[in-house]
């Protein structure tokens, strides 16, 4: 039988877990959290995650080290070093580099559960990787909320479902069906769309690849309004 060792809930959207002080995992899939992963991946050392624009301009103000990577509207914003794009990041100079990172359902769903007690992010990239860090972390009875960020489209309630999956029986791995879901999904469809070059479609592929290199991501409060995101190899 499954070892069912996480009282498990699944929310959706912006706003703060529906339960009190537990475990959290936000999803974001397309883009925000896999682009994360990637930057983890070529050496980032943090990133910090900020719910507006000025935020983070006045925090590169104060810091010219710091790279802004993010979007509005889906779209790059001006005086940004980066987008919100997996591809982007993927050739991008980041190794020993602190990132800052605005987007719009990700950090604003992380940012609204800075109260958890512990924080992850995690799109399908590092969806295996969140479900062993949390199975070699925690006991039976575990209380793990697992956020999907996007209020409508179904692509992070997809891997949240298969994040569950995972949690109730580590051997249940089979992403086909998760990675269907997300290609249909409405996120998605502009990433399909050849009338919309502005949206990348390599992006869509690499938010459903999985990561070759496993590790988790933690986010820890920063100030009263920022949350700081870090790798967390095991």
């Amino acid at each position: 039988m499954p070892d069912s060792r996480f009282d498990i809930q699944i929310d959706r959207g912006h706003g703060r877990s529906t339960r009190g002080e537990t475990t959290r995992v936000v999803i974001d899939v397309i883009r925000a959290f896999t682009v994360a992963d990637i930057a983890f991946r070529r050496g980032a050392v943090s990133i910090l995650l900020v719910a507006d624009t000025r935020r983070a301009l006045a925090l590169r103000q104060e810091d010219p080290r710091l790279l802004l990577a993010g979007e509005e509207g889906g779209l790059p914003i001006k005086d940004f070093d980066l987008g919100n794009s997996p591809w982007q990041m993927s050739g991008a100079g980041v190794a020993g580099r602190r990132l800052v990172q605005r987007t719009s359902h990700g950090v604003q769903a992380l940012l609204a559960n800075r109260d958890a007690e512990l924080l992850l992010a995690t799109g399908v990239s590092q969806a295996a990787s969140t479900a062993a860090y949390l199975r070699n972390h925690f006991g039976n009875g575990a209380a793990v909320d697992l956020i999907a960020s996007h209020p409508s489209s179904d692509e992070d309630l997809a891997c949240a479902d298969y994040l569950k999956r995972l949690l109730d029986d580590a051997k249940d791995r089979d992403l086909t069906v998760t990675l269907e879901r997300i290609r249909r999904s409405e996120a998605a469809a502009k990433f399909l769309d050849p009338t919309r070059p502005e949206f990348d479609p390599r992006d869509l592929d690499l938010c459903c690849e999985p990561s070759p290199t496993p590790f988790a991501m933690q986010a820890y409060p920063w100030g009263e309004e920022s949350a700081l995101l870090q790798r967390q190899d095991f």
